[in-house]
């Protein structure tokens, strides 16, 4: 799942935002989200696509991303979007099409 309050805890803490400012980015934080992005259930093909994967040697992807990619990708996902430079390679190795983010 994604929350918005992960996203502005940090300014926060570091007094980057107000409280005010911060519930507002949240707001609209989760309203893109909702408008955007869907929630995927796992299902059994997504775990065993998650498997086939893990026995590549080439990917080195931890199980949880293993799963997450292969809902992605089982589910049409028509660009993955990660902070996560390793999983990106995997991804790419894996035939997703990747955008990697940067902080």
């Amino acid at each position: 799942t994604v929350t918005g309050v992960q996203t502005c805890a940090l300014p926060i803490c570091k007094r980057l935002l107000t409280r005010t400012k911060a519930l507002a980015a949240i707001k609209k934080f989760d309203s893109l989200v909702s408008d955007n992005f869907r929630l995927l259930a796992p299902l059994h093909e997504h775990f065993i696509c998650a498997g086939e994967w893990l026995k590549k040697p080439d990917c080195s992807l931890r199980s949880a991303d293993a799963l997450h990619l292969a809902i992605a990708s089982c589910s049409g996902c028509q660009n993955f979007v990660s902070f996560d430079m390793g999983l990106g390679a995997a991804a790419r190795k894996l035939g997703l099409p990747v955008q990697i983010l940067k902080v």
